[in-house]
């Protein structure tokens, strides 16, 4: 395994990733809910963020 910057292609299958496993976590403790606990603006607010970087592991 091996950690690489996020590329750009890579951000829309990230964010979805993302949202999808907040939402199994959340839903898994307090049950189904149609509110989006992960909105695509916060996943934005934090790759947008100069101070953050963003990584993906890929297998080598």
């Amino acid at each position: 395994m091996k950690l690489i910057r996020l590329r750009d292609e890579d951000i829309v299958d990230f964010k979805k990733y993302m949202q999808e496993s907040f939402q199994y976590g959340y839903e898994s403790v307090y049950g189904k809910d149609k509110l989006q606990v992960l909105p695509e603006k916060d996943i934005d607010k934090s790759l947008n963020n100069p101070k953050c970087h963003s990584y993906e592991m890929i297998k080598v």
